[in-house]
């Protein structure tokens, strides 16, 4: 159908592709039109991953957003758009974003001479709005009951006119009665049907786009797809610059500025020529050809302008979204201080691979990298088909390269598998006893005892600080020695009271209101004194805190006594040496606090990760990252967060570049965003785009901020 389309209509824009890998800008056009694919099958796009709309209902979702605010939508589709009861949140979708104009329920056999099948079908047309709102909450979003006792869309039911026929249960092949099904009338043209319906729409809703508030002017003309938003084309010798759905001449076209605006858009047209032969792996004399004429405008260019970096240069075409991609061609460099521009590898070497659309892989080992590289995660029936051998055969050369994650297979109907050193890090002695509690028929095995070759060893006493105030110190053990320390007899026991509260980070130490504590010589003497006891002591010492010692005054003030706090507090540092030598001397207690640190503090093994396999697709051939770098990537791509903490100058801006292509290559992440400090914006755009010549970025300046700009 497209390439009979080309042929009838050889001038339009027609794209054979699947919908989901179109590129086509957003707030875009006037109109969309479509009979929507019917499906019970979601499509895989990127950009909304994180949905689950089946293909009829995704279109309406990729088609609001390229619309724009004002544009019609009108489409045929599947009734459960409207009809299905848990499609309610894919109405809510298209209600915050689009206000229904109308729709009409056409007969099951309008399409019949056409497509040789009966379905009922909608026709739905939407107005998008200017911006996300469900405030009103139309009654369309909710499905009822019509007067023959039919689930109908409420729309159809305060509407029942929009029917072109009679609605009816139908049985599906199934048998089920579970289908509606709107039947043809007998007595009625289904052409004069839709003549009325016709009426009962709205005139004028197609509004024409404004600008500023003003209608368009009149040397505007519409926008060309190819060209990016606020970007500048020249046409029969008068610049443009698009602005959405239109393009705009710029103001003062004979001005110096004009002819530099013209001589950069020459420049970045012959680049993007240039490109296109790399990525398109023709031919190297044709990419000299292109390289030749791109020296040639590009020396024009210097010798009347000057470089691309100037100032001047700058101010007049920094506009463009493409700006920064013309500056990247330029190397700069110092000679007596002052600074000079050079050309850069683009304009005589090939600095653009086109990727592999086939990937090889030779053995079980490539395919886990390709599997890693190419899907993000591992899987074995992929690495079997594109190395030819089977599963188990994978699974035989993979031994020890890879681990299954038991508590992750649970939770998925199909195993979940993991490279060794992500599995082999983290709290190995929580894994391992996960490990071992599923390890019902021994498929397990190899997981045991590799987290047993990897578990840190163990801490002896002598290396563990154990110290009252520690919160992972269980409170019994405090009390235990509490009692112990000052003879509290068994009857007095259970009203000494210790704890640990985490909501305030603190410890509590109650006495019993039996004074089983006062006057004793333990608690007063030998551990305490007259104006601190022992137990005041502990609970000071549990909350990290020195005791101070202060008198009353007769005029209620509290004065620091220092001989009092200097006998006291030698008294604290007397129990906290004693709770040490009194773990010490208690085996029990010893080995229970040995085995609670080693748990909760010596678990842990760092993961180590290594990106020398990763393979970074339309990164330039001149530059080469370095290991550290490799490494680095990785560590962003398969570890979550991560701090680059280099010195100045090691490449960040590189790795995180490379990153931010791979997270969107594999799907990993859609929109990365830079934040970058004020000053260097340009300079990482510019770096960015020297790595990866044909990424498209968008950089946000100080002058975007500016208040014209609101």
């Amino acid at each position: 159908s497209g390439r009979i389309a080309r042929k009838l209509y050889p001038n339009a824009n027609i794209e054979i592709n699947g919908y989901q890998d179109t590129m086509y800008q957003d707030n875009f056009f006037d109109l969309a039109i479509s009979n929507v694919p019917f499906g019970n099958i979601p499509i895989f796009d990127k950009r909304y991953k994180n949905t689950d709309f089946l293909i009829h209902n995704y279109y309406f979702q990729k088609t609001l957003d390229k619309v724009r605010p004002g544009g019609i939508i009108a489409f045929i589709t599947s009734t459960s758009t409207l009809d299905n009861p848990n499609n309610k949140k894919v109405r809510e979708y298209i209600a915050k974003r689009a206000e229904l104009l109308g729709a009409f329920r056409l007969p099951n056999d309008t399409f019949k001479s056409i497509a040789g099948t009966k379905v009922t079908s909608d026709v739905i047309v939407l107005k998008k709005k200017d911006k996300l709102d469900l405030e009103n909450n139309p009654t369309w979003l909710e499905t009822g009951f019509n007067e023959d006792g039919i689930p109908v869309n409420n729309y159809y039911i305060e509407n029942p006119d929009m029917i072109l026929g009679k609605l009816t249960f139908d049985k599906s092949m199934y048998g089920a009665e579970d289908n509606t099904a709107v039947h043809p009338l007998e007595d009625k043209d289904i052409n004069d049907l839709l003549e009325k319906i016709i009426e009962n729409f709205k005139e004028n809703t197609y509004e024409e786009v404004e600008i500023e508030n003003e209608t368009i002017r009149a040397d505007a003309i519409p926008a060309l797809i190819s060209v990016k938003n606020n970007a500048y084309v020249v046409i029969n010798d008068t610049i443009y610059q698009r602005n959405d759905s239109i393009m705009i001449p710029i103001e003062n076209q004979e001005s110096k500025t004009s002819e530099r605006i013209k001589g950069m858009a020459k420049i970045r047209d012959r680049l993007k020529i240039v490109f296109d032969i790399q990525l398109n792996n023709e031919s190297d004399e044709k990419l000299k050809i292109a390289q030749e004429k791109l020296n040639d405008d590009y020396d024009e260019f210097v010798k009347k302008y000057g470089y691309i970096n100037d100032r001047a240069n700058s101010r007049a075409f920094n506009s463009d979204p493409d700006y920064y991609l013309l500056s990247s061609i330029e190397e700069k460099y110092k000679e007596n201080n002052k600074v000079f521009y050079k050309k850069g590898k683009v304009f005589t070497k090939r600095t653009i691979i086109k990727p592999k659309d086939n990937v090889v892989a030779e053995n079980s080992v490539d395919g886990l990298m390709v599997s890693l590289n190419e899907l993000g995660y591992i899987d074995i029936p992929y690495i079997s088909k594109l190395i030819n051998k089977s599963e188990k055969e994978v699974f035989d050369e993979l031994d020890g390269l890879i681990y299954k994650e038991p508590v992750i297979s649970k939770e998925k109907e199909k195993d979940f598998w993991v490279t060794s050193n992500e599995y082999l890090s983290g709290n190995i002695r929580e894994k391992l006893k996960i490990a071992e509690s599923e390890n019902i028929n021994g498929d397990l095995d190899k997981n045991v005892e590799a987290l047993r070759l990897v578990l840190p060893k163990d801490l002896n006493f002598e290396e563990i600080d154990i110290s009252l105030g520690a919160i992972w110190i269980p409170s019994r053990i405090i009390k235990n020695f509490c009692i112990d320390l000052l003879d509290i007899p068994y009857r007095y026991q259970d009203n000494l009271i210790v704890d640990y509260v985490p909501e305030v980070n603190s410890w509590i130490l109650q006495r019993s209101k039996v004074r089983f504590d006062y006057g004793d010589v333990k608690n007063t003497k030998t551990w305490g004194t007259s104006r601190a006891d022992a137990l005041t002591l502990i609970r000071t010492a549990l909350n990290l805190k020195e005791i101070s010692i202060f008198d009353k005054t007769d005029d209620d003030r509290q004065v620091f006594n220092p001989k009092e706090t200097a006998i006291a507090r030698e008294k604290q540092n007397s129990i906290k040496e004693e709770f040490k030598e009194w773990v010490k001397r208690n085996e029990r207690v010893k080995s229970e606090l040995i085995s609670i640190y080693n748990d909760k503090f010596n678990s842990i093994r760092l993961r180590e990760y290594d990106g020398s396999s990763l393979v970074f697709k339309g990164i330039s051939t001149e530059i080469s990252l370095k290991d550290y770098q490799k490494d680095a990537v990785a560590r962003i791509l398969f570890g979550g967060n991560t701090l680059l903490d280099h010195c100045v100058g090691a490449g960040k801006t590189f790795e995180m570049a490379t990153a931010s292509m791979e997270l969107k290559r594999l799907g990993i992440s859609n929109k990365p965003l830079f934040v970058v400090p004020n000053h260097l914006t340009e300079q990482c755009a510019s770096e960015f785009l020297k790595l990866y010549p044909n990424a498209n970025i968008l950089v946000a300046t100080k002058k975007d901020f500016a208040k014209e700009k609101n």
